[in-house]
C-alpha cells in the first residue's frame, strides 16, 4: 500500500499555523505527551523527542529545556540508561493527563437532571489561603465563584472533587452540598447561575478555532487520505492543542444552560471529525519517529480507543 504524498493544501495550512501562532515548546511538548505518549506507555528517549519535535520546528534547545521544567513540576522523570536519557510520565503527571482527557475527547452528560454541587468555604483566619487555592483549583472544573465563600457547578465530577479537596487538605474546610430549585418559593431558578460563567468569551474562543481549523478540515475530508502521516501528525497534534486550550477553559454547562447557537458543539463535532480521519496515518508516523531498531511501540491504552470514538 503505497503512502500517500503531503498535499499541498495542507501543507500551506500548517505552514501558514505554525507562522502565525508558533506553540511554546514546553505547552507543545504536554500536547506532545498527553495526546500521544500517554496512550503508548507514557515513556520516550530524548533524543526520539527532539526528532518528533523537530516536525514543529523546535528546535533541540528548547526541547531539553521544556522536559527538564517538566521533570521539575513532576509531570515527568528521567531514567538514565548509559548516555541516553528516556523520559517517562510520573505518576501525577498521569493523573492529569487522564483529568484532561475527559474534557478533550469526550462530550459532556447528554442530560442534566437539575441538580447543583455547592462548595462553601466559611469565613476564618485560618482557611483564608484553603479558600483562594480552592477557587483558583474549582475554577479549573469549571465551577463559578458566587461570592467569595460559594462556588457552585451544576455538573460537578464528585470523585474529582473529593481527590482536589484531599489533594488541598481542605476536606475538613469545606462543605459540600447538593441543592435543588424550590418550586414556589421564588421566581428565580438557579439556572439563571450561568451569568457567573465568562460564556461569552469561551464561545469568541470556539468561534476563533472554528475558523482556524475549518479550511484544515475540508482538505483532509472524512477518510484523511490526503494526509501523509506527517501532515496527519502534524493535524492532529495541532487541532489537540488549539482545542485543549479552549475546552478546558469550557465550564461544561448542561445543554439547557447554553444558547442554542453554543459553538462547543460544533467544535466537538470538527475535531472528532479530523481526528478520527487523521489519526490511522498519525499513528505510523509516531512509531516510526519513536521507535529504535527492534522497537515497538506499546499499543495503544482502551482510554485511547474511545477518543472522539476513534477505534
Amino acid at each position: 500500500m503505497s503512502v500517500p504524498q503531503a498535499d499541498p493544501v495542507i501543507t500551506r495550512w500548517t505552514r501558514q499555523f505554525l507562522r502565525e501562532e508558533p506553540p511554546r515548546a514546553t505547552s507543545l511538548l504536554v500536547t506532545v505527551f498527553g495526546d500521544a505518549i500517554a496512550p503508548h506507555g507514557g515513556a520516550a528517549w530524548l533524543r526520539k523527542l527532539i526528532e518528533l519535535m523537530d516536525t514543529f520546528g523546535i528546535n533541540e534547545r528548547a526541547v531539553r529545556t521544556s522536559v527538564f521544567r517538566l521533570a521539575e513540576d513532576h509531570w515527568l522523570e528521567a531514567q538514565r540508561h548509559g548516555r541516553q536519557s528516556r523520559y517517562t510520565l510520573t505518576a501525577s503527571g498521569g493523573r492529569r493527563f487522564a483529568l484532561a482527557s475527559r474534557r478533550i475527547y469526550h462530550p459532556g452528560p447528554a442530560t442534566w437532571d437539575g441538580h447543583w454541587t455547592l462548595v462553601l468555604i466559611p469565613r476564618g483566619a485560618d482557611v483564608v489561603t484553603s479558600r483562594s487555592d480552592l477557587r483558583r483549583e474549582l475554577g479549573w472544573e469549571g465551577f463559578a465563584t458566587i461570592t467569595p465563600g460559594l462556588l457552585a457547578h451544576p455538573q460537578a465530577d464528585r470523585d474529582r472533587l473529593r481527590e482536589l479537596l484531599d489533594e488541598l487538605g481542605v476536606r475538613d474546610d469545606a462543605f459540600v452540598v447538593g441543592a435543588r430549585d424550590l418550586p414556589g418559593v421564588t421566581t428565580r431558578e438557579l439556572a439563571e447561575l450561568a451569568g457567573y460563567w465568562p460564556l461569552d468569551a469561551v464561545a469568541a474562543q470556539y468561534r476563533e478555532f472554528l475558523t482556524r481549523f475549518g479550511p484544515v478540515a475540508r482538505a483532509i475530508g472524512t477518510d484523511g487520505a490526503r494526509c501523509s502521516p506527517r501532515q496527519a501528525f502534524l493535524v492532529r497534534t495541532l487541532l489537540v492543542h488549539a482545542y485543549r486550550r479552549v475546552v478546558l477553559h469550557d465550564p461544561r454547562l448542561p445543554a439547557a444552560m447554553l444558547p442554542e447557537d453554543w459553538p462547543g458543539r460544533e467544535a466537538y463535532g470538527l475535531s472528532r471529525g479530523v481526528y478520527r480521519a487523521v489519526t490511522p496515518a498519525a499513528e505510523g508516523y509516531l512509531e516510526e519517529a519513536l521507535t529504535g531498531a527492534g522497537e515497538v511501540l506499546p499499543m495503544p491504552s482502551a482510554e485511547f480507543r474511545e477518543r472522539f470514538c476513534v477505534r
